[in-house]
């Protein structure tokens, strides 16, 4: 059996037991959804709670979508910094 899984940032342990136990297919062609937790995730740390975001840029300024495979990473600031030493 096939599992249609949505590309995110550390993913939850549901979406590792699936991709360890069943063949998977990444859905790419649906919409974008802003301000969900397909591009940021929570850690804990020794000061608790902390929120890990990579920024992308958003093209769907005219239509006012974007599909997941249109989506590109912001490298102006220095988030991937940011996250190895977090």
């Amino acid at each position: 059996m096939d599992v249609l899984i949505h590309p995110s940032y550390l993913p939850n342990i549901a979406s590792f037991a699936a991709i360890s136990q069943k063949k998977i297919l990444w859905e790419v062609h649906d919409n974008y959804q802003k301000q969900t937790y397909r591009n940021r995730s929570y850690i804990c740390t020794d000061q608790g709670r902390f929120m890990l975001s990579i920024p992308i840029i958003h093209k769907g300024k005219e239509q006012g979508r974007q599909l997941y495979k249109d989506v590109e990473l912001e490298n102006t600031s220095r988030w991937q910094r940011q996250h190895w030493r977090t």
